[in-house]
């Protein structure tokens, strides 16, 4: 068990004792030393004359002192016992050659609860030009600066001890807010700003985090290690398009994916149409959740043959393609202009295919001339007089290719005649000549 509750002070030791030196008052000031013999000092007490006997020349103590003293003690438990805490103060500083490490002290507003971090540490944390290895053990209210275009701006001890930094303005340039480089120190960031900058909260030589605008509905915490700034909660680094919706359960997954739900929403948002069916998703073969579905989320999911008339693409799932997708196909009749490959000449398998090898090339005008599918040409022409050189080609004659044997023809009946002047095989063009008339000609080649 503690210590038992002791009574209550109810205010210092001779408190409305008449305080003054005369023989009249009732209280005297204890100084720091003293010349009297009689009388008690802070560094002698009460000086061996009062403790000797009158008759051997000793003198009684003054009742003066003893008000004194009490007063200054019980002024102090008097202090302690209302819950206050001692602010700085520059006579016990000196007194004590500086305050120790770990000593608790209140600021001079009562807003803010000061932790020093240095050995006799004379300056005062409640004053932002001098106070050095004071950090804040609790801060009442927030830190507002307002203004803001960009830059960086530096919190004094007295700022950076507001545990919430609201940030305000219309930025034109990157900010930087530097804070000091405490190890445990943390601060809730408010991003109020405007203006496509980034606004980052660093130490002045360390690493910082970058702070997304949003404002009270997207606040950050962050946190120093005595280097650098850290998140508490590592963000996903993605910016906050719109305020949360009402009644919405929202968890992201270990890849960065977000599973949103809605609960009782009757907006058009969540329900584009008809009325909503609360349902039951499977997350995995053990597990479901509820979530709401409307009726076209409901259609989606149902055989393609309740429908009536046309089907959109938005109704047809996905799962019923895949599994659908064979027996579909199986005596499709596809209307339009669909389209498949076409396979080189010589390609023999079951692919499907169109029949654009049947016919790979072909001019029935004369000069015209006839691809087969294995590059065969047949070209054939006519009338032409005697003497006259044809080029052998796909096109009627334009690109030239190999002749593998040419028939030539007189037209102008009975005895006439007709011979090339010289060997076509393996040339591109042939000389046709008659005894007579005109001829016609086949050749094969390719």
């Amino acid at each position: 068990m503690g210590a038992p509750l002791p009574p209550v002070i109810p205010e210092p030791f001779a408190n409305q004792a008449v305080v003054g030196p005369s023989p009249g008052n009732k209280t005297a000031p204890i100084p720091d030393t003293v010349t009297d013999s009689s009388l008690a000092s802070w560094a002698l007490g009460w000086q061996p004359i009062t403790m000797q006997p009158v008759a051997a020349g000793g003198k009684p103590p003054k009742g003066q002192d003893v008000n004194g003293v009490l007063f200054a003690i019980t002024s102090h438990n008097y202090f302690t016992q209302a819950g206050q805490l001692f602010p700085w103060l520059s006579a016990v500083a000196t007194a004590i050659g500086g305050y120790a490490v770990g000593t608790v002290l209140g600021s001079s507003d009562g807003s803010t609860v000061w932790f020093n971090t240095s050995a006799n540490n004379m300056t005062n944390p409640d004053d932002p030009s001098t106070a050095a290895g004071w950090v804040s053990l609790y801060t009442y209210g927030f830190l507002t600066l307002n203004s803001l275009t960009g830059g960086t701006v530096t919190l004094n001890p007295q700022q950076a001890a507001r545990r919430y930094i609201i940030l305000n303005g219309s930025l034109a340039g990157n900010l930087a807010v530097v804070v000091p480089n405490t190890i445990g120190g943390r601060w809730l960031v408010i991003n109020n700003t405007s203006g496509s900058f980034s606004v980052t909260v660093r130490t002045a030589s360390g690493i910082g985090v970058n702070v997304p605008q949003g404002g009270f509905a997207n606040p950050m915490e962050v946190y120093g290690d005595g280097t650098n700034i850290y998140p508490t909660v590592a963000p996903l680094g993605v910016p906050i398009s719109q305020a949360a919706t009402p009644l919405t359960l929202a968890e992201r997954d270990n890849a960065g994916q977000l599973i949103a739900a809605y609960f009782l929403g009757t907006s058009a948002f969540e329900n584009p149409a008809g009325q909503p069916i609360n349902g039951l998703i499977g997350l995995g073969p053990d597990q479901a959740t509820f979530r709401k579905y409307h009726t076209l989320d409901m259609q989606a999911a149902m055989n393609l043959a309740s429908f009536a008339g046309q089907v959109t693409a938005g109704q047809v799932p996905q799962a019923a393609v895949t599994q659908y997708a064979a027996a579909i196909l199986a005596s499709a009749a596809l209307t339009g202009t669909p389209t498949a490959p076409t396979p080189p000449p010589g390609t023999s398998n079951n692919q499907v295919a169109t029949t654009a090898f049947i016919t790979p090339g072909a001019s029935l005008t004369s000069p015209g001339y006839y691809k087969l599918p294995g590059g065969l040409i047949v070209q054939f022409g006519g009338a032409f007089n005697s003497g006259t050189t044809i080029t052998f080609g796909s096109t009627g004659g334009t690109t030239p290719m190999t002749i593998l044997g040419v028939v030539c023809i007189a037209i102008a009946g009975g005895a006439v005649q007709c011979w090339l002047s010289s060997n076509p095989i393996g040339t591109s063009s042939f000389t046709a000549n008659t005894t007579g008339g005109q001829f016609i000609f086949i050749a094969v080649g390719h």
